[in-house]
């Protein structure tokens, strides 16, 4: 009958490979939706990541490179970071001036003229409503493209590596010493 015929003529015609798909490139418009983890044979999508964190669930540095795409640089991102990163330390001098009260660590300069104590102060006040949020935001716009291009393990030690790890040894190390020198 009809599957008869359909067999012989899939038998009689030499079977293609079929191409294997393309790896998600990040700068596609819908990477976000398409692969970002890979494991074997089966991708999974960002919101089916495994529960096990082991390194053997996620890109390889193969894959990792193979889907990686050029960096592009936002001039006036960087332009922004220098200038907040010149208030923090502009808040900091401030706050060696006696500007932040009795709770900061080190104070050279106290009973300077009222007038420059006054600017001192409202300036420290006016750059620490904004900097620190500005920068957290600044932070979080590149968030989603780091974690589709490291995973969630490398995104996960790199974040341990850079921002836990100083953290600790902060509070545990150099706040304590420099509270008993000071």
């Amino acid at each position: 009958g009809y599957g008869r015929k359909a067999n012989d003529a899939a038998a009689a015609a030499p079977a293609a490979p079929a191409p294997a798909p393309a790896p998600a490139l990040a700068s596609d418009p819908g990477s976000m939706n398409d692969a970002s983890h890979e494991r074997g044979n089966e991708l999974l999508l960002p919101d089916t990541v495994p529960d096990v964190d082991e390194p053997a669930h996620f890109p390889t540095n193969a894959v990792i490179a193979a889907t990686r795409t050029p960096v592009t640089r936002f001039a006036f991102l960087d332009n922004v970071k220098v200038f907040l990163t010149a208030l923090v330390v502009t808040h900091h001098v401030n706050c060696a001036f006696g500007v932040c009260g009795d709770s900061w660590y080190l104070v050279v300069g106290r009973g300077g003229p009222e007038t420059f104590t006054r600017f001192l102060g409202i300036f420290t006040v006016l750059d620490q409503s904004f900097f620190m949020p500005l920068f957290f935001f600044i932070s979080a716009y590149f968030v989603p493209s780091s974690y589709t291009r490291k995973g969630w393990y490398k995104f996960r030690e790199g974040r341990k590596m850079r921002i836990l790890i100083p953290a600790t040894f902060s509070l545990l190390v150099i706040s304590p010493a420099c509270i008993a020198l000071g």
